[in-house]
């Protein structure tokens, strides 16, 4: 479809029994409807110049949907109510840390949506309105668009517990000391979820106090669910670090034990051949004088009495519980 604003995904006309249809390229900039309509758009193909030329937005409002900053936040804008919202990134080659950012105007008869790389959270809302299943209006829709978010990180972090926990099945059960090189990463990985979680969960709560007269008392308890939600992803965030520290202290204990051990041994050897290297250096002396010289049993009589010394020390060594 040839559209008059470069960079447009997809233009629906919410049809308001859960179903939609493409917009014609000639209405997709009209101004005059009362019909629920969804613009999402590339930011990679599209000036910010458009938006203000051809869709009507006002210079402050284009700069909030095109600024490099997208922290999860919530502001009331000249048109509408201005969201930013994030996702977990599972486009081809992506890290789910490296989150993708959609940028939302909301206003009464239409929703702009602006992202610069693929969200299938997007995906999952458009299926659903080719099904005929999907919101009716544009609360409904920016409620749903919130909700597949979230799950989709719940998802994630659902997969990151069931990781945990093998790591800890590995480490207590088995004794598998190389998890540590499966910690690192997984604690980034929450690190980074937990930056956006906590400011995506405060913009859903604003949204909701602001109480725009297109928000239903339906839509802002799915979207006070959804806020909940995130809540409790931020608590399963903070609990699997918590867990992970665990993990990495006692594996850190355990080779710092193991090494511990080795060098008790160490020394424990070493102090027995103390001794035995004193016999030998001093009987290794080339002076006249040395005891057993000249007796044809000297060599044995030395390697026994070196022997005696060495269960001597072993015995003063167990009854003073040294090892």
């Amino acid at each position: 479809m040839m559209a008059t604003v470069a960079g447009v995904i997809h233009a629906l006309q919410l049809d308001g029994t859960g179903g939609a249809s493409a917009l014609p390229p000639e209405q997709i900039t009209s101004s005059s409807h009362t019909e629920s309509r969804w613009l999402h758009l590339d930011l990679n193909e599209l000036q910010p110049e458009q938006l203000q030329n051809e869709l009507g937005l006002s210079p402050t409002t284009v700069d909030m949907l095109c600024a490099e900053d997208t922290r999860p936040r919530c502001v009331q804008a000249q048109e509408g109510v201005l969201l930013n919202l994030r996702g977990i990134n599972i486009n081809p080659g992506a890290e789910p840390d490296d989150m993708v950012s959609l940028r939302i105007l909301c206003q009464a008869h239409r929703l702009i949506s602006v992202r610069k790389r693929r969200i299938y959270s997007v995906l999952d809302v458009t299926t659903q309105l080719h099904a005929g299943n999907g919101p009716k209006h544009i609360d409904e829709l920016l409620a749903s668009l919130t909700k597949h978010l979230t799950h989709r990180m719940r998802d994630l972090i659902d997969q990151l517990e069931d990781q945990t926990d093998l790591a800890e099945d590995q480490l207590f059960e088995k004794g598998d000391l190389s998890v540590s090189e499966r910690i690192y990463p997984l604690r980034t990985q929450l690190i980074h979820f937990r930056r956006y979680f906590a400011p995506q969960k405060d913009a859903i709560l604003a949204l909701i106090s602001l109480k725009p007269d297109w928000l239903s008392e339906d839509s802002r308890f799915g979207l006070r669910e959804r806020a909940d939600a995130t809540q409790r992803l931020i608590e399963q965030i903070d609990t699997l670090k918590e867990r992970l520290s665990f993990i990495k202290a006692e594996v850190e204990g355990q080779l710092a034990a193991k090494s511990e051990k080795r060098i008790y041994l160490l020394t424990i050897f070493a102090g027995i051949f103390v001794p035995m290297g004193f016999f030998t250096g001093l009987l290794g002396i080339n002076v006249g004088g040395i005891p057993l010289a000249d007796n044809e049993w000297g060599f044995t009589l030395v390697c026994g009495l070196i022997l005696v010394t060495a269960a001597i020390q072993v015995a003063i060594f167990y009854i003073k519980r040294w090892f």
